[in-house]
């Protein structure tokens, strides 16, 4: 791949986001959940076969976890995502990144924290890398 090719692939991975958001996306990294922290152990340097970014800008959001390679897009939701609000605040975030032809992941917390292992199976069914 060329440079200018490999220059076009990474402006593609933020799906047009603002400088605002790789600040907070720094700060978000700064600090994680404890779910986030055990999940990243697990996925960093290519754990799953492919590259994971933690707190990634992608055009007006920061999403908690996502791999290029297959435009996937990890959320690991707390208990806060279960109220009313939220939840239609999700759904309208994740029809925004579909448009973008991302393919959204939502795990609990819970799940994460204490089924890690099924969680990572099902992500690589998910991408079909299972």
């Amino acid at each position: 791949m060329e440079d200018d090719d490999k220059d076009l692939d990474r402006m593609d991975m933020f799906f047009g986001a603002e400088f605002y958001g790789f600040r907070n996306a720094f700060l978000n990294r700064q600090n994680m959940t404890p779910a986030e922290k055990i999940f990243w152990e697990a996925v960093k340097n290519n754990q799953l076969g492919f590259k994971i970014r933690r707190q990634h800008p992608i055009g007006n959001y920061i999403v908690d976890f996502y791999g290029h390679k297959h435009k996937l897009v990890i959320e690991l939701d707390g208990a806060y995502h279960k109220l009313k609000n939220q939840k239609k605040y999700d759904e309208v975030r994740d029809q925004e990144m579909e448009k973008f032809g991302l393919k959204i992941f939502r795990v609990s917390n819970d799940r994460v924290l204490h089924h890690l292992e099924e969680v990572i199976q099902e992500i690589l069914e998910f991408v079909g890398e299972a």
